[in-house]
């Protein structure tokens, strides 16, 4: 699978219950993509949203689909990345994507007349963003609409790939701006051609393989990221990931040739207010001065699928597989790594020595102002079962001797405080010693083998799933 298309054939074909189909007419900027989530989500489901029949923000029908992130339950995630979810754990997916970040390979450059993003070429005098379908996520969410793609810009001076995501506010027929800020490549990228008197370069891409969409979000320390990408890529997809030239600058800035859509222009030293938009940190952020990012040219399939995104509801393998990298050459222990939300990040591991916990903690400190809670619980239990982690609090941590709490950057979406610092908490939840009471009570595994081997096999399909505390 090179595509988002392909991804959502295979989808349909193979795992039907993972996509909702919605053909009643929906207007994006009016939050109605979203009401629909919500309402699957009040029910604790979590679907693949495919509207058939959405406005664009000048009232027009989007000629394409219109759909939600993919990544919005770790089932699919694990679909994405060519694994059964009935079969695996999830840090087989962590497993994946930090392999393919230790394994980076230059994409595969391929003519532009064989790369499904140029089948449609707008340019000129035609070329307004009013046909795209701009959305909003929330009541108080700024108008008319926003915008979510990955840019793709090269380094000042070296040409290194860059790939992240960044969202915009739409301000005009060719413009809309873009969110980027101190401690992000693109940010001291930007200022680099800024000090040399020249707009940055960049193509922003809506819509790919879900895979492709993760690697952007991925921290790349160092390398071409278009490579890193690919390595990623390839080993979830089994496909290579291919770019094409762009219609601006040619060889000079290659573009994703299997995404639906393909904006291209240059950041600009000219800044606009955006905002509040509620993100990833589900409240709202205020009012933010951004760059304007302004576009002169656009491909695109004949049928495009435009990808929105809701923040609160996605789930990320590439932040847990950056820690898992991070930790793994000091700390091979390490089991799993589960980042439930911002900052977070909860890691089970079996310390060797005592106070081993907090000299891993300590490690992903060199995350900067990416990271603000770690908890670190044994290997015994699962860091993505939340359950496990409030058992292993309660009966594995004396406050008092395994709580560790130090100044740290701010990151600048917090909004706990005010200022450059803000509290870190570091906690060794492990046990405190190897004795039997804090040993698990459970059956043998032979016996639980055996129970899985009488039942049906489809016997998990058919009973609901969801939370045992939950109604």
């Amino acid at each position: 699978m090179r595509s988002l298309g392909d991804f959502l054939r295979f989808l349909d074909t193979e795992r039907p219950e993972e996509v909702v189909r919605v053909a009643t007419p929906i207007d994006p900027k009016a939050c109605d993509a979203t009401a629909y989530h919500q309402y699957f989500a009040e029910h604790e489901r979590y679907p693949w949203l495919v509207f058939e029949n959405a406005a664009a923000l000048d009232g027009s029908r989007w000629p394409g689909l219109f759909v939600t992130f993919t990544d919005t339950c770790l089932r699919r995630v694990a679909l994405a990345y060519g694994l059964d979810p009935d079969a695996i754990q999830a840090r087989d997916i962590t497993e994946i994507h930090a392999a393919g970040m230790s394994s980076p390979e230059p994409p595969e450059v391929i003519p532009t007349s064989e790369a499904p993003v140029k089948e449609v070429v707008i340019r000129g005098s035609d070329l307004s963003l009013d046909f795209l379908p701009f959305f909003r996520n929330a009541e108080r969410d700024s108008g008319p609409g926003w915008i979510t793609p990955i840019y793709i810009t090269r380094d000042f001076g070296t040409g290194r790939y860059n790939i992240s995501w960044h969202r915009g506010q739409y301000i005009g027929p060719n413009r809309f701006t873009a969110r980027f800020y101190p401690g992000r490549h693109i940010y001291e990228n930007f200022n680099l051609f800024r000090q040399a008197g020249k707009p940055m370069p960049c193509a922003a891409v809506v819509g790919h393989h879900p895979v492709f969409g993760d690697a952007a979000a991925t921290r790349f320390e160092t390398g071409d990221e278009y490579e890193g990408a690919n390595g990623i890529y390839r080993r979830a997809t089994g496909s290579t990931l291919r770019v094409t030239p762009s219609e601006l600058w040619g060889d000079d800035l290659l573009v994703p040739a299997d995404a639906e859509i393909v904006l291209e222009g240059y950041m600009l030293d000219e800044y606009a207010d955006a905002g509040p938009w509620s993100d990833y940190w589900r409240a709202y952020l205020g009012p933010k001065r951004m760059n304007i990012f302004e576009v002169s040219a656009i491909t695109m399939r004949r049928k495009p699928i435009f990808v929105s995104v809701w923040p609160p509801t996605e789930v990320h393998a590439n932040s847990s597989a950056v820690i898992l990298n991070r930790l793994k050459t000091f700390f091979p222990g390490v089991r799993d790594v589960h980042t439930p939300f911002a900052q977070t990040a909860i890691v089970s591991y079996r310390p060797r020595i005592p106070g081993e916990a907090m000299h891993l903690a300590g490690t992903l400190l060199s995350l900067g102002a990416q990271i603000k809670t770690i908890i670190v619980i044994d290997d015994d239990l699962d860091p993505y079962d939340l359950e496990s982690v409030f058992f292993s609090l309660a009966t594995r941590m004396d406050a008092r001797r395994d709580v560790v709490i130090m100044p740290l950057t701010r990151n600048v979406n917090d909004p706990s405080c005010e200022g450059p610092t803000v509290g870190g908490l570091l906690i060794d939840a492990t046990r405190p010693k190897d004795d039997l009471e804090f040993d698990i009570g459970l059956p043998p595994r032979d016996r639980v083998e055996a129970a899985a081997r009488s039942l049906p096999p489809d016997i998990l399909r058919r009973i609901p799933s969801g939370n045992r505390h939950r109604l």
